[in-house]
Protein backbone atom coordinates (compact mmCIF):
# COMPACT_ATOMS: atom_id res chain seq x y z
CA UNK A 1 0.00 0.00 0.00
CA UNK A 2 1.57 3.31 -1.08
CA UNK A 3 2.04 6.45 1.37
CA UNK A 4 0.04 9.31 0.78
CA UNK A 5 1.31 12.14 2.68
CA UNK A 6 0.73 15.50 0.79
CA UNK A 7 -3.05 16.12 -1.33
CA UNK A 8 -3.23 19.04 -3.36
CA UNK A 9 -6.56 19.05 -4.62
CA UNK A 10 -8.54 21.81 -6.80
CA UNK A 11 -11.84 20.61 -8.59
CA UNK A 12 -13.69 22.81 -11.43
CA UNK A 13 -17.09 22.85 -12.18
CA UNK A 14 -18.17 23.31 -16.14
CA UNK A 15 -21.93 24.04 -16.66
CA UNK A 16 -23.35 22.12 -19.87
CA UNK A 17 -27.15 21.59 -20.85
CA UNK A 18 -26.82 18.06 -19.47
CA UNK A 19 -24.94 19.35 -16.41
CA UNK A 20 -22.36 19.95 -14.28
CA UNK A 21 -18.87 18.26 -15.20
CA UNK A 22 -16.46 18.13 -12.65
CA UNK A 23 -12.37 18.61 -13.56
CA UNK A 24 -10.35 17.68 -10.71
CA UNK A 25 -6.38 18.40 -10.82
CA UNK A 26 -4.35 16.24 -8.12
CA UNK A 27 -0.35 16.68 -6.79
CA UNK A 28 -0.18 13.50 -4.43
CA UNK A 29 3.26 13.25 -2.89
CA UNK A 30 3.76 9.75 -2.30
CA UNK A 31 7.02 7.69 -1.21
CA UNK A 32 9.09 10.66 -2.63
CA UNK A 33 7.28 10.76 -5.38
CA UNK A 34 5.54 13.46 -6.95
CA UNK A 35 2.45 12.19 -8.87
CA UNK A 36 0.57 15.01 -11.00
CA UNK A 37 -2.83 13.95 -12.67
CA UNK A 38 -6.26 15.41 -14.41
CA UNK A 39 -9.81 13.92 -14.07
CA UNK A 40 -12.77 14.97 -15.63
CA UNK A 41 -15.54 13.31 -13.97
CA UNK A 42 -19.02 13.17 -16.16
CA UNK A 43 -21.86 15.21 -15.56
CA UNK A 44 -24.58 13.23 -13.96
CA UNK A 45 -21.76 11.06 -12.67
CA UNK A 46 -23.24 8.66 -10.19
CA UNK A 47 -20.58 6.23 -7.60
CA UNK A 48 -22.73 3.31 -7.24
CA UNK A 49 -22.92 3.24 -11.53
CA UNK A 50 -19.98 2.43 -11.74
CA UNK A 51 -18.79 4.27 -14.82
CA UNK A 52 -16.09 3.11 -17.29
CA UNK A 53 -12.81 5.08 -17.25
CA UNK A 54 -10.49 6.17 -19.88
CA UNK A 55 -6.81 6.48 -19.27
CA UNK A 56 -5.08 8.71 -21.60
CA UNK A 57 -0.90 8.61 -21.99
CA UNK A 58 0.42 11.67 -23.51
CA UNK A 59 2.70 11.79 -26.34
CA UNK A 60 6.55 12.88 -25.89
CA UNK A 61 6.94 16.32 -24.36
CA UNK A 62 3.13 16.42 -23.45
CA UNK A 63 1.81 16.58 -20.46
CA UNK A 64 -1.70 15.59 -18.71
CA UNK A 65 -3.68 18.36 -20.29
CA UNK A 66 -3.45 16.98 -23.84
CA UNK A 67 -5.93 14.50 -23.98
CA UNK A 68 -8.73 18.08 -22.96
CA UNK A 69 -6.88 20.39 -24.75
CA UNK A 70 -5.90 19.09 -28.10
CA UNK A 71 -8.78 16.24 -28.64
CA UNK A 72 -13.05 16.21 -28.35
CA UNK A 73 -12.01 12.66 -26.23
CA UNK A 74 -12.92 14.66 -23.19
CA UNK A 75 -16.87 15.45 -25.06
CA UNK A 76 -16.92 11.89 -26.15
CA UNK A 77 -16.24 10.34 -22.35
CA UNK A 78 -19.01 12.75 -21.01
CA UNK A 79 -21.35 11.69 -23.64
CA UNK A 80 -20.88 8.32 -22.76
CA UNK A 81 -20.69 8.95 -18.58
CA UNK A 82 -17.41 7.89 -18.60
CA UNK A 83 -14.34 9.18 -16.75
CA UNK A 84 -11.78 10.54 -18.35
CA UNK A 85 -7.97 10.88 -17.01
CA UNK A 86 -4.33 11.66 -17.88
CA UNK A 87 -1.06 11.60 -15.82
CA UNK A 88 1.99 13.41 -16.13
CA UNK A 89 4.29 10.80 -15.24
CA UNK A 90 7.50 11.67 -13.32
CA UNK A 91 8.27 14.19 -16.27
CA UNK A 92 7.21 14.32 -19.80
CA UNK A 93 9.66 12.51 -21.67
CA UNK A 94 9.53 9.22 -19.43
CA UNK A 95 8.66 6.69 -22.33
CA UNK A 96 6.02 4.97 -20.58
CA UNK A 97 9.01 3.29 -18.00
CA UNK A 98 8.04 1.49 -14.41
CA UNK A 99 8.25 5.34 -12.94
CA UNK A 100 5.53 6.23 -15.12
CA UNK A 101 3.56 3.14 -14.04
CA UNK A 102 4.01 3.22 -10.86
CA UNK A 103 2.53 6.76 -11.33
CA UNK A 104 -0.39 5.64 -13.12
CA UNK A 105 -1.22 3.10 -10.82
CA UNK A 106 -1.08 5.92 -7.57
CA UNK A 107 -3.45 7.56 -9.58
CA UNK A 108 -6.12 4.77 -10.51
CA UNK A 109 -5.86 3.71 -7.01
CA UNK A 110 -6.86 7.23 -5.78
CA UNK A 111 -9.42 7.74 -8.24
CA UNK A 112 -11.11 4.37 -7.25
CA UNK A 113 -11.46 5.54 -4.30
CA UNK A 114 -12.61 8.76 -4.59
CA UNK A 115 -14.49 8.15 -7.81
CA UNK A 116 -15.54 4.82 -7.85
CA UNK A 117 -15.43 3.33 -11.76
CA UNK A 118 -16.23 -0.32 -13.04
CA UNK A 119 -12.32 -2.03 -12.88
CA UNK A 120 -13.70 -4.42 -15.88
CA UNK A 121 -13.92 -1.33 -17.97
CA UNK A 122 -10.44 0.46 -18.01
CA UNK A 123 -9.61 1.42 -21.31
CA UNK A 124 -6.14 2.76 -21.94
CA UNK A 125 -5.48 5.40 -25.19
CA UNK A 126 -2.91 7.63 -26.20
CA UNK A 127 -0.36 8.89 -29.31
CA UNK A 128 3.20 8.49 -30.08
CA UNK A 129 5.14 7.93 -27.15
CA UNK A 130 1.99 7.20 -25.43
CA UNK A 131 0.64 5.23 -28.10
CA UNK A 132 1.61 1.69 -26.84
CA UNK A 133 1.29 2.61 -23.45
CA UNK A 134 -1.51 0.37 -22.81
CA UNK A 135 0.41 -2.39 -24.23
CA UNK A 136 3.41 -1.61 -21.79
CA UNK A 137 1.19 -0.99 -18.91
CA UNK A 138 -0.57 -4.66 -19.29
CA UNK A 139 2.97 -6.60 -20.01
CA UNK A 140 3.44 -5.54 -16.51
CA UNK A 141 0.21 -4.92 -15.06
CA UNK A 142 -2.29 -8.24 -15.86
CA UNK A 143 -2.07 -9.52 -12.43
CA UNK A 144 -4.97 -10.43 -9.79
CA UNK A 145 -4.25 -7.49 -7.63
CA UNK A 146 -3.43 -4.85 -10.61
CA UNK A 147 -5.78 -2.66 -12.72
CA UNK A 148 -5.98 -4.94 -15.47
CA UNK A 149 -6.99 -3.07 -18.67
CA UNK A 150 -9.78 -4.44 -20.88
CA UNK A 151 -8.78 -2.83 -23.89
CA UNK A 152 -6.12 -0.41 -25.42
CA UNK A 153 -6.05 1.97 -28.62
CA UNK A 154 -3.17 4.42 -30.16
CA UNK A 155 -2.37 6.94 -32.99
CA UNK A 156 1.27 6.46 -34.35
CA UNK A 157 2.10 4.24 -31.63
CA UNK A 158 5.77 3.60 -30.84
CA UNK A 159 5.91 -0.24 -30.43
CA UNK A 160 9.71 -1.25 -30.21
CA UNK A 161 11.61 2.00 -28.72
CA UNK A 162 15.04 -0.16 -29.90
CA UNK A 163 13.88 0.16 -33.42
CA UNK A 164 12.87 3.66 -33.20
CA UNK A 165 15.59 4.54 -31.65
CA UNK A 166 17.72 3.55 -34.63
CA UNK A 167 15.47 5.20 -37.00
CA UNK A 168 16.39 8.08 -35.30
CA UNK A 169 19.99 8.40 -35.35
CA UNK A 170 19.63 6.79 -39.32
CA UNK A 171 17.36 9.79 -39.62
CA UNK A 172 20.07 12.52 -37.87
CA UNK A 173 17.82 13.03 -35.50
CA UNK A 174 19.11 14.53 -32.07
CA UNK A 175 16.43 13.75 -29.60
CA UNK A 176 18.37 11.83 -26.94
CA UNK A 177 15.75 10.95 -24.48
CA UNK A 178 15.67 7.30 -24.82
CA UNK A 179 19.25 6.92 -24.50
CA UNK A 180 19.54 9.26 -21.72
CA UNK A 181 16.41 6.80 -20.23
CA UNK A 182 17.34 3.90 -20.77
CA UNK A 183 21.44 4.05 -20.14
CA UNK A 184 22.95 4.45 -24.01
CA UNK A 185 22.60 3.50 -27.59
CA UNK A 186 20.86 0.06 -28.22
CA UNK A 187 23.11 -2.56 -28.87
CA UNK A 188 25.70 -0.69 -25.61
CA UNK A 189 25.19 -3.56 -22.95
CA UNK A 190 22.44 -5.79 -22.08
CA UNK A 191 21.44 -4.42 -19.03
CA UNK A 192 20.78 -1.47 -21.44
CA UNK A 193 19.00 -2.82 -24.60
CA UNK A 194 16.77 -4.84 -21.77
CA UNK A 195 15.79 -1.46 -20.66
CA UNK A 196 14.38 -0.48 -24.25
CA UNK A 197 12.79 -4.23 -24.10
CA UNK A 198 11.19 -3.48 -20.88
CA UNK A 199 9.25 -0.22 -22.21
CA UNK A 200 8.08 -1.63 -26.09
CA UNK A 201 5.23 -3.25 -26.59
CA UNK A 202 7.26 -5.66 -28.99
CA UNK A 203 11.07 -6.52 -30.00
CA UNK A 204 11.27 -6.64 -33.50
CA UNK A 205 14.47 -7.65 -33.94
CA UNK A 206 14.34 -11.10 -31.64
CA UNK A 207 10.69 -11.85 -30.19
CA UNK A 208 12.00 -14.39 -27.75
CA UNK A 209 12.90 -11.25 -26.31
CA UNK A 210 9.62 -9.67 -26.51
CA UNK A 211 6.89 -8.40 -23.99
CA UNK A 212 4.23 -8.59 -26.41
CA UNK A 213 3.28 -12.20 -25.32
CA UNK A 214 1.75 -10.67 -22.66
CA UNK A 215 -0.70 -8.76 -24.55
CA UNK A 216 -2.07 -11.56 -26.92
CA UNK A 217 -5.40 -11.45 -24.75
CA UNK A 218 -5.48 -8.04 -25.07
CA UNK A 219 -7.64 -6.15 -27.42
CA UNK A 220 -5.13 -3.41 -29.15
CA UNK A 221 -6.32 -0.55 -31.43
CA UNK A 222 -3.64 0.75 -33.94
CA UNK A 223 -3.31 3.80 -36.44
CA UNK A 224 -0.91 5.94 -38.19
CA UNK A 225 -0.96 8.95 -40.25
CA UNK A 226 -1.00 9.08 -44.13
CA UNK A 227 2.34 10.93 -44.88
CA UNK A 228 6.25 8.59 -45.50
CA UNK A 229 7.12 9.37 -42.25
CA UNK A 230 4.39 7.93 -40.50
CA UNK A 231 4.15 5.11 -42.75
CA UNK A 232 8.17 4.36 -42.47
CA UNK A 233 8.01 4.85 -38.52
CA UNK A 234 4.86 3.48 -37.61
CA UNK A 235 2.92 1.52 -39.90
CA UNK A 236 6.12 -0.33 -40.77
CA UNK A 237 6.11 -1.92 -37.11
CA UNK A 238 2.47 -2.07 -37.15
CA UNK A 239 2.44 -4.36 -40.02
CA UNK A 240 4.99 -6.59 -38.48
CA UNK A 241 4.20 -6.65 -35.28
CA UNK A 242 0.07 -7.78 -36.56
CA UNK A 243 1.57 -11.04 -38.14
CA UNK A 244 2.40 -11.85 -34.37
CA UNK A 245 -0.93 -11.23 -33.43
CA UNK A 246 -2.59 -13.67 -35.65
CA UNK A 247 -3.58 -15.92 -33.14
CA UNK A 248 -5.61 -13.03 -31.81
CA UNK A 249 -6.83 -11.23 -35.29
CA UNK A 250 -10.41 -10.67 -33.68
CA UNK A 251 -8.35 -8.33 -30.71
CA UNK A 252 -6.80 -6.68 -33.48
CA UNK A 253 -7.64 -3.29 -35.19
CA UNK A 254 -4.54 -2.06 -37.13
CA UNK A 255 -5.24 0.02 -40.34
CA UNK A 256 -3.82 3.12 -41.98
CA UNK A 257 -5.56 6.59 -41.49
CA UNK A 258 -6.45 9.08 -44.51
CA UNK A 259 -5.37 12.25 -42.45
CA UNK A 260 -1.82 13.36 -42.65
CA UNK A 261 -1.28 13.77 -39.23
CA UNK A 262 0.17 12.10 -35.91
CA UNK A 263 -0.94 10.91 -32.52
CA UNK A 264 -3.62 11.51 -31.45
CA UNK A 265 -5.15 13.65 -34.17
CA UNK A 266 -5.73 11.09 -35.92
CA UNK A 267 -7.98 9.13 -33.36
CA UNK A 268 -11.39 9.49 -33.73
CA UNK A 269 -13.02 9.79 -30.79
CA UNK A 270 -16.57 8.05 -31.24
CA UNK A 271 -14.94 5.28 -33.56
CA UNK A 272 -12.57 4.39 -31.02
CA UNK A 273 -14.74 4.46 -27.77
CA UNK A 274 -17.10 2.28 -29.77
CA UNK A 275 -14.56 -0.11 -30.33
CA UNK A 276 -13.46 0.18 -27.13
CA UNK A 277 -16.89 -0.63 -25.19
CA UNK A 278 -17.02 -3.73 -27.02
CA UNK A 279 -14.34 -5.41 -24.20
CA UNK A 280 -14.42 -6.09 -20.54
CA UNK A 281 -11.27 -7.32 -18.75
CA UNK A 282 -10.29 -10.75 -19.27
CA UNK A 283 -8.91 -11.85 -16.53
CA UNK A 284 -8.91 -15.37 -16.76
CA UNK A 285 -7.63 -16.11 -20.29
CA UNK A 286 -7.71 -20.07 -21.08
CA UNK A 287 -4.34 -19.84 -22.32
CA UNK A 288 -1.77 -17.24 -21.49
CA UNK A 289 1.94 -16.85 -22.96
CA UNK A 290 4.10 -14.64 -20.91
CA UNK A 291 7.56 -12.92 -21.15
CA UNK A 292 8.04 -12.22 -16.84
CA UNK A 293 10.93 -9.15 -16.61
CA UNK A 294 10.77 -9.13 -12.74
CA UNK A 295 8.64 -11.63 -10.14
CA UNK A 296 5.35 -11.07 -10.24
CA UNK A 297 2.26 -11.76 -10.68
CA UNK A 298 0.52 -12.38 -14.12
CA UNK A 299 -2.94 -13.34 -14.21
CA UNK A 300 -3.64 -16.28 -11.90
CA UNK A 301 0.06 -16.86 -11.65
CA UNK A 302 3.29 -15.60 -9.97
CA UNK A 303 6.74 -16.19 -11.00
CA UNK A 304 9.78 -16.28 -9.16
CA UNK A 305 13.22 -16.26 -12.07
CA UNK A 306 16.17 -17.37 -12.36
CA UNK A 307 19.37 -16.25 -11.68
CA UNK A 308 20.24 -15.18 -15.14
CA UNK A 309 20.21 -11.06 -15.28
CA UNK A 310 18.82 -9.34 -18.13
CA UNK A 311 16.82 -12.02 -19.15
CA UNK A 312 12.95 -12.67 -19.57
CA UNK A 313 11.22 -15.14 -18.18
CA UNK A 314 8.65 -17.14 -20.46
CA UNK A 315 6.23 -20.16 -19.82
CA UNK A 316 2.86 -20.55 -21.22
CA UNK A 317 -0.46 -22.42 -19.26
CA UNK A 318 -3.32 -23.58 -21.10
CA UNK A 319 -6.60 -24.49 -18.68
CA UNK A 320 -9.44 -25.93 -20.05
CA UNK A 321 -12.20 -26.73 -17.62
CA UNK A 322 -14.07 -28.81 -19.74
CA UNK A 323 -11.17 -31.05 -20.23
CA UNK A 324 -10.14 -30.78 -16.35
CA UNK A 325 -6.72 -29.65 -17.54
CA UNK A 326 -4.26 -27.21 -16.79
CA UNK A 327 -0.65 -27.74 -19.23
CA UNK A 328 2.30 -25.66 -17.87
CA UNK A 329 5.84 -25.02 -20.03
CA UNK A 330 8.28 -23.54 -18.49
CA UNK A 331 10.33 -22.12 -21.67
CA UNK A 332 13.08 -20.06 -19.97
CA UNK A 333 14.52 -18.68 -16.74
CA UNK A 334 11.56 -19.31 -14.74
CA UNK A 335 12.58 -20.61 -11.20
CA UNK A 336 9.00 -21.31 -9.47
CA UNK A 337 5.36 -20.84 -10.71
CA UNK A 338 2.34 -21.01 -8.92
CA UNK A 339 -0.76 -21.25 -10.20
CA UNK A 340 -3.93 -20.09 -8.02
CA UNK A 341 -7.01 -21.73 -8.77
CA UNK A 342 -9.02 -18.61 -8.42
CA UNK A 343 -10.61 -18.58 -12.29
CA UNK A 344 -14.65 -19.84 -11.98
CA UNK A 345 -14.45 -23.44 -12.61
CA UNK A 346 -17.90 -24.68 -11.77
CA UNK A 347 -16.39 -28.32 -9.84
CA UNK A 348 -13.25 -29.72 -9.38
CA UNK A 349 -12.64 -33.77 -9.29
CA UNK A 350 -9.59 -34.78 -11.07
CA UNK A 351 -7.12 -32.26 -13.13
CA UNK A 352 -4.91 -33.90 -15.89
CA UNK A 353 -1.90 -31.69 -16.87
CA UNK A 354 1.30 -32.18 -18.81
CA UNK A 355 4.06 -30.64 -17.23
CA UNK A 356 7.39 -29.43 -18.92
CA UNK A 357 10.65 -27.72 -18.36
CA UNK A 358 12.01 -26.35 -21.62
CA UNK A 359 15.44 -24.52 -19.82
CA UNK A 360 18.08 -26.90 -18.99
CA UNK A 361 19.62 -24.20 -16.92
CA UNK A 362 17.24 -24.39 -14.38
CA UNK A 363 16.93 -27.44 -12.31
CA UNK A 364 14.08 -29.04 -10.59
CA UNK A 365 12.01 -25.86 -10.57
CA UNK A 366 8.95 -25.70 -8.49
CA UNK A 367 5.25 -25.79 -9.25
CA UNK A 368 2.33 -24.01 -6.68
CA UNK A 369 -1.22 -24.75 -7.08
CA UNK A 370 -2.92 -22.68 -4.85
CA UNK A 371 -6.62 -22.49 -3.52
CA UNK A 372 -7.16 -26.05 -4.34
CA UNK A 373 -9.50 -28.80 -2.78
CA UNK A 374 -8.18 -31.65 -0.39
CA UNK A 375 -6.15 -33.97 -2.73
CA UNK A 376 -6.64 -37.39 -2.42
CA UNK A 377 -3.91 -38.36 -4.75
CA UNK A 378 -1.22 -37.84 -7.39
CA UNK A 379 0.90 -39.96 -9.80
CA UNK A 380 1.98 -39.70 -13.32
CA UNK A 381 -0.37 -40.97 -16.17
CA UNK A 382 1.46 -44.09 -16.51
CA UNK A 383 0.55 -44.64 -12.67
CA UNK A 384 4.23 -44.09 -11.35
CA UNK A 385 4.24 -41.75 -7.86
CA UNK A 386 5.80 -38.34 -7.94
CA UNK A 387 7.19 -36.16 -5.05
CA UNK A 388 4.85 -33.36 -3.89
CA UNK A 389 4.24 -31.96 -0.77
CA UNK A 390 0.58 -30.08 0.58
CA UNK A 391 0.38 -27.19 2.41
CA UNK A 392 -3.03 -26.34 3.51
CA UNK A 393 -5.12 -25.11 0.04
CA UNK A 394 -1.76 -26.22 -1.68
CA UNK A 395 0.32 -28.64 -3.78
CA UNK A 396 4.26 -28.20 -3.97
CA UNK A 397 5.75 -30.03 -6.42
CA UNK A 398 8.96 -30.55 -7.41
CA UNK A 399 9.39 -30.67 -11.38
CA UNK A 400 12.34 -33.07 -11.72
CA UNK A 401 11.11 -34.38 -15.37
CA UNK A 402 8.35 -33.56 -17.70
CA UNK A 403 5.28 -35.49 -17.91
CA UNK A 404 1.32 -35.73 -17.70
CA UNK A 405 0.36 -35.67 -14.41
CA UNK A 406 -2.85 -36.56 -12.64
CA UNK A 407 -4.61 -35.27 -9.40
CA UNK A 408 -7.61 -36.23 -8.01
CA UNK A 409 -9.38 -33.90 -5.66
CA UNK A 410 -12.17 -34.84 -3.20
CA UNK A 411 -14.91 -33.69 -4.94
CA UNK A 412 -16.25 -30.17 -4.61
CA UNK A 413 -17.31 -27.16 -6.36
CA UNK A 414 -15.31 -24.25 -6.60
CA UNK A 415 -15.79 -22.14 -3.78
CA UNK A 416 -16.28 -24.82 -1.22
CA UNK A 417 -13.24 -25.91 -0.69
CA UNK A 418 -10.36 -24.17 -2.41
CA UNK A 419 -11.85 -20.61 -0.89
CA UNK A 420 -14.09 -20.19 2.23
CA UNK A 421 -17.89 -20.59 2.00
CA UNK A 422 -19.79 -17.89 0.71
CA UNK A 423 -20.72 -15.22 3.53
CA UNK A 424 -23.42 -13.12 0.81
CA UNK A 425 -24.59 -13.37 -2.35
CA UNK A 426 -22.41 -12.26 -5.09
CA UNK A 427 -22.97 -12.24 -9.19
CA UNK A 428 -19.05 -13.53 -9.81
CA UNK A 429 -19.31 -13.20 -13.38
CA UNK A 430 -20.48 -14.49 -16.68
CA UNK A 431 -19.38 -16.26 -19.75
CA UNK A 432 -19.31 -15.49 -22.42
CA UNK A 433 -19.95 -11.57 -22.51
CA UNK A 434 -20.10 -10.12 -24.88
CA UNK A 435 -22.84 -12.55 -25.48
CA UNK A 436 -25.40 -12.71 -28.89
CA UNK A 437 -28.40 -14.32 -27.48
CA UNK A 438 -27.85 -16.35 -24.34
CA UNK A 439 -24.86 -16.50 -21.06
CA UNK A 440 -24.09 -18.25 -18.44
CA UNK A 441 -24.22 -16.43 -14.77
CA UNK A 442 -21.98 -17.29 -12.12
CA UNK A 443 -23.73 -16.74 -8.69
CA UNK A 444 -22.15 -17.33 -5.50
CA UNK A 445 -24.15 -18.05 -2.37
CA UNK A 446 -24.03 -18.86 1.12
CA UNK A 447 -26.89 -20.79 1.35
CA UNK A 448 -30.04 -22.21 -0.54
CA UNK A 449 -32.44 -19.48 -1.03
CA UNK A 450 -34.95 -18.40 -3.89
CA UNK A 451 -33.34 -15.14 -5.47
CA UNK A 452 -34.35 -12.33 -8.54
CA UNK A 453 -31.81 -10.95 -10.34
CA UNK A 454 -32.56 -7.55 -11.90
CA UNK A 455 -31.22 -6.15 -15.30
CA UNK A 456 -30.69 -2.29 -15.83
CA UNK A 457 -29.97 -0.60 -18.53
CA UNK A 458 -27.43 1.69 -18.91
CA UNK A 459 -30.12 4.53 -18.69
CA UNK A 460 -31.11 2.32 -15.41
CA UNK A 461 -34.55 1.03 -16.26
CA UNK A 462 -35.18 -2.24 -15.38
CA UNK A 463 -35.87 -4.01 -18.29
CA UNK A 464 -35.96 -8.13 -17.34
CA UNK A 465 -36.23 -9.36 -13.80
CA UNK A 466 -34.66 -13.40 -13.51
CA UNK A 467 -36.21 -15.49 -10.45
CA UNK A 468 -32.97 -18.10 -9.44
CA UNK A 469 -33.31 -21.16 -6.99
CA UNK A 470 -29.66 -20.93 -5.46
CA UNK A 471 -27.66 -23.36 -3.87
CA UNK A 472 -24.77 -22.84 -1.29
CA UNK A 473 -21.77 -22.33 -3.44
CA UNK A 474 -21.13 -21.19 -7.06
CA UNK A 475 -24.24 -21.56 -9.57
CA UNK A 476 -24.50 -21.73 -12.83
CA UNK A 477 -27.42 -20.43 -14.42
CA UNK A 478 -27.99 -19.31 -17.79
CA UNK A 479 -29.68 -16.11 -18.77
CA UNK A 480 -31.26 -15.37 -21.98
CA UNK A 481 -31.07 -11.42 -23.60
CA UNK A 482 -34.72 -12.22 -25.54
CA UNK A 483 -36.31 -9.12 -26.00
CA UNK A 484 -33.27 -7.11 -25.26
CA UNK A 485 -31.44 -4.67 -27.91
CA UNK A 486 -28.02 -4.89 -28.13
CA UNK A 487 -26.15 -2.58 -25.36
CA UNK A 488 -24.89 -2.45 -22.13
CA UNK A 489 -26.94 -3.76 -19.29
CA UNK A 490 -26.01 -4.41 -15.60
CA UNK A 491 -26.94 -7.26 -13.05
CA UNK A 492 -27.83 -6.54 -9.97
CA UNK A 493 -29.32 -9.60 -7.17
CA UNK A 494 -32.38 -7.94 -5.67
CA UNK A 495 -31.90 -6.60 -2.10
CA UNK A 496 -27.79 -6.36 -2.40
CA UNK A 497 -25.87 -3.73 -2.23
CA UNK A 498 -22.54 -4.78 -4.38
CA UNK A 499 -21.29 -3.59 -7.62
CA UNK A 500 -23.21 -4.50 -10.47
CA UNK A 501 -22.19 -7.26 -13.17
CA UNK A 502 -21.83 -5.58 -16.48
CA UNK A 503 -23.33 -7.59 -19.59
CA UNK A 504 -22.82 -6.67 -23.13
CA UNK A 505 -25.86 -7.61 -25.83
CA UNK A 506 -24.12 -7.83 -29.45
CA UNK A 507 -27.00 -8.45 -31.98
Amino acid sequence: MQLITVIITSSLLFSSTAGAVEFVNETLEVGGDTVIFAAQIPDGYNPESSPAIVVAWHSWGNNQYEIFDNTEFDDEANRRGWILTSHYGPNSIHWNNHDAQRHCDIMLDWLFENYPYDPDSIYMIGGSMGGAAGQVWHANNCGSNDHLIAATAGGSQILDTQLRAIQYLAEGDTNRSMRDLFGGLPGFSDSVDYEYHRASAVYLADTTESLHFNSLTLPVWNRWGSSDLEVYAYGYPARVYERLRTGAAELTAFTPSDIANHGLLIMWPEGVCNWLSRFSANRYPDTISIAADEADDYYYSYVELGSRPFTFGRYGVRKSEADRRLDISLIRNIQEITIRFEFPWSRYDTLWGEWSNEDETITNPVVHLQDIPRVLEAYRSDGSPFQYSLQADELVITLAENGEYVIVFEPTSARESPRSIAVQYRLLNSYPNPFNASTTLQIESPRSASKQVLFYDIQGRIVKKLNVQLSPGVNQLPFEGEGLSTGIYFAVMEGETLTPLKLMLLK
